[in-house]
């Protein structure tokens, strides 16, 4: 197997030591969104038509590297910032003189374009350095005598066709390019020749819109970047299916650390077009319904109406692709065939029943994952349907009604499959609720629930929007399960961690994703 040769191997480990430490950290980080933000002054040498930007922090004594440190710490690593530095000594890199001149700012990698089949690639890493002289001294002295040295329009660069490397020094910037094409580019967009990415309207809107403070940012402008990695028919399938503005339109992510979590945000500058409904920002209904040590907990909301939109733009094209790589004629046909398997005349049945809220959760009293307990609850249109439908569900395929009980005033039905599991349903205030016995009996019980957990209060409260569509864990309790069991070596990290959330909302008109991973003290 061939080896990247030393000399190569030292230029690409020393130009790219940010990166790789906040690689290093990223194992257990996110960042924040307290304090100064982040200034991305690599965007102004990034061509504004980029495919991929992906930006990281360099400034290790900046608030987003102090709280990810500390929250390091209590997951139980001893002095993380150390352990990055003890990195590079293990590859006989000086800290103080070959690592600190690349920090205090932010460096980038961004993707113009990249030719698979060509195997050519557009693109190149640009940092800031905080000592951009020294930076370049570290790279040449490095990389050793085998550099040639060129100019463009009174820009002096290096290259190295061997390894394929364009280095140059802009101002503060350094750039490491995968081609001259790469290089001129930026030096192109330096000049103000080429519209820079800072430039850029959606660039913008989503920088602005998301945290300014983060440790890493990554903008993908998806519809530049497959340009030529999807075909007519591809788009055309995406547009029918009413998700092309999502898909395609450009996208931005960030990642970091407030003081009791880590937290993750994406927002798009396409609206959530046919599943708007799913993601209404809305107080959850079943966090009051649900038990307080609930364990999974996952909520959606208005799926028939997405249903219908999303069906409704791309019939044609569902059907079509049906008919052709199934026994089905069309989607009605398939959904027939799945409903009378459950005792329906289609699933569209079902489908039309859910118009609020709903919701799955699980929980495990005994701590044996073989014992636990879980229901669905779903808001319905009409509870006399709602109870016809799930009637008919519970008497079809072997399966039968065993009897019925009075809890808390309502009507509890038990039924049994064909294997003998046993399970019940019951109908209440315009919802439904139907799983294990003792789950469904447990929330007619009522009890502390899961909105007054303070785990998963919380955890919300570090997600910074509305909730939406989202999962809960409540990671402190899953980890420890009798079947998933936490490796010794493992148990300090885990120990500290607490819920987890991950939200897809629209707020404000933008679809966004956001998450956050709470740390105990």
């Amino acid at each position: 197997m061939s080896t990247l040769p030393r000399r190569q191997y030292g230029l690409f480990l020393t130009a790219g030591l940010a990166a790789i430490a906040a690689v290093v950290a990223g194992v257990v980080l996110f960042t924040s969104s307290k304090a100064s933000g982040v200034e991305l002054t690599t965007a102004k040498l990034v061509p504004s038509d980029a495919g991929l930007y992906y930006a990281i922090n360099t400034d290790l004594d900046s608030s987003q590297w102090i709280a990810t440190f500390d929250l390091a710490k209590r997951m139980g690593e001893e002095d993380p910032e150390e352990q990055i530095k003890d990195g590079a000594d293990d590859v006989d890199i000086a800290w103080d003189d070959e690592v600190a001149p690349f920090l205090g700012g932010n460096a980038a990698v961004y993707l113009h374009s990249v030719d698979v089949i060509e195997g050519d690639m557009r693109g190149a890493v640009i940092l800031k350095a905080d000592d951009a002289e020294k930076a370049m001294d570290v790279i040449l002295d490095r990389a050793g005598e085998d550099w040639e040295d060129g100019t463009e329009d009174g820009r002096e660069y290096h290259f190295d066709e061997f390894s394929g490397i364009w280095l140059a020094r802009i101002d503060d910037h350094i750039v490491l390019a995968a081609s001259e094409e790469s290089l001129f580019e930026v030096f192109a967009v330096a000049d103000g020749d080429v519209a820079s990415l800072d430039q850029n309207d959606e660039y913008r809107q989503l920088r602005d819109d998301l945290s300014s403070n983060f440790l890493y940012f990554v903008y993908v402008n998806a519809d530049a970047f497959a340009e030529d990695a999807l075909d007519s028919v591809a788009r055309d399938a995406l547009e029918e299916a009413g998700v092309d503005e999502l898909a395609l339109k450009p996208m931005a992510f960030v990642a970091g650390a407030k003081k009791d979590s880590f937290e993750f945000q994406a927002a798009s500058v396409a609206g959530p077009g046919t599943v708007s409904a799913m993601l209404e920002a809305k107080d959850s209904r079943f966090a009051d319904l649900v038990p307080a040590d609930t364990s999974v907990f996952a909520v959606t909301r208005n799926i028939a109406q997405a249903w219908e939109e999303s069906v409704e733009q791309a019939r044609s094209t569902i059907d079509d692709a049906i008919s052709e790589d199934s026994e089905y004629d069309s989607l009605d046909d398939a959904l027939r065939d799945a409903g009378s398997e459950v005792g329906l005349e289609s699933i569209q049945e079902l489908i039309d029943q859910l118009t609020g809220e709903a919701a799955v959760a699980f929980w495990f009293p005994t701590g044996d994952t073989e014992e636990a307990e879980g229901v669905f609850l779903a808001e319905v249109a009409s509870e006399a349907d709602a109870r016809d439908i799930i009637g008919r569900m519970s008497t079809s395929d072997g399966s039968r009604i065993k009897g019925t009980e009075q809890v808390d005033g309502v009507e509890m039905t038990l039924f049994e499959d064909e294997d003998g599991e046993e399970a019940a349903w019951a109908i209440r205030d315009g919802y439904i609720v139907i799983g294990s016995v003792e789950g469904v009996r447990r929330i007619l019980e009522g009890g502390e629930s899961l909105a007054d957990s303070e785990r998963y209060q919380r955890t919300v409260s570090q997600v910074p929007s509305r909730l939406g569509t989202f999962l809960f864990v409540d990671l402190h309790e899953v980890l420890r399960l009798e079947e998933a069991g936490v490796p010794e070596e493992l148990d300090d990290a885990t120990s500290a961690l607490e819920g987890l959330i991950v939200n897809l909302v629209a707020d404000r008109d933008i679809a966004r994703i956001n998450a956050a991973l709470t740390i105990a003290e």
